[in-house]
């Protein structure tokens, strides 16, 4: 039997960029080999942290495989089984896909240069894979950070026993941002809680 994947997308009232990621994942994950769910999730009203969010949607998932899509992300045909194809390397934690627009390595890429999968030291949670039973292993995201870094901390302590990979041969569109973008005009302070965040994880890396 083929292993399910669910592919969660978090909504925060960006309506025509959610609709598109939406629509993009139904064109573009056909494929009788590759069974998935969508689990969408409106996180406007409640405010919750989004580590809070993936947690709880996580616990109740009964899937094998979680995919932590961004709502501002457009997926191309044959995404998520390019994505899947990582988890036969060595001591599989985690893939990323690249993009336009990333942190860290993941990002400036205008298309896929190669169709490899390499393995790195750091992902970003904008479109990332990973085995439900590491994320419980690992006893899910840190709930306290409020909206930056509970993916850098997540994956910090992931490859501590497991592996993590990018996948260049995966190019994921991202307008990147517009979640930060509404919160800012709910009259969130952004920049004091990436503060708070980047000194939570450099706390936890001291220890």
């Amino acid at each position: 039997m083929s292993k399910i994947t669910d592919v969660i997308i978090v909504k925060y009232n960006l309506e025509a960029y959610e609709a598109e990621c939406v629509v993009s994942v139904l064109e573009n994950t056909e494929d009788r080999k590759t069974p998935y769910h969508l689990t969408i999730y409106d996180n406007y009203e409640k405010d919750e942290n989004l580590s809070v969010v993936w947690n709880r949607l996580i616990k109740n998932s009964t899937a094998d495989y979680i995919m932590l899509l961004n709502n501002d992300t457009l997926v191309k045909p044959y995404w998520l089984k390019k994505m899947l194809q990582a988890t036969r390397q060595k001591k599989f934690g985690a893939v990323g896909a690249i993009s336009n627009k990333a942190g860290g390595h993941q990002g400036g890429w205008e298309k896929s240069p190669h169709n490899e999968i390499v393995q790195c030291t750091m992902l970003s949670g904008f479109a990332v894979l990973f085995p439900k039973k590491v994320w419980e292993e690992l006893g899910g995201f840190d709930e306290r950070f409020k909206l930056y870094g509970e993916d850098s901390d997540f994956f910090t302590r992931m490859r501590e026993k497991y592996n993590l990979y990018t996948h260049y041969g995966v190019h994921i569109f991202h307008y990147k941002a517009k979640s930060t973008e509404e919160a800012e005009k709910r009259g969130k302070d952004i920049k004091a809680i990436q503060r708070e965040s980047a000194n939570l994880y450099q706390k936890k890396l001291r220890k």
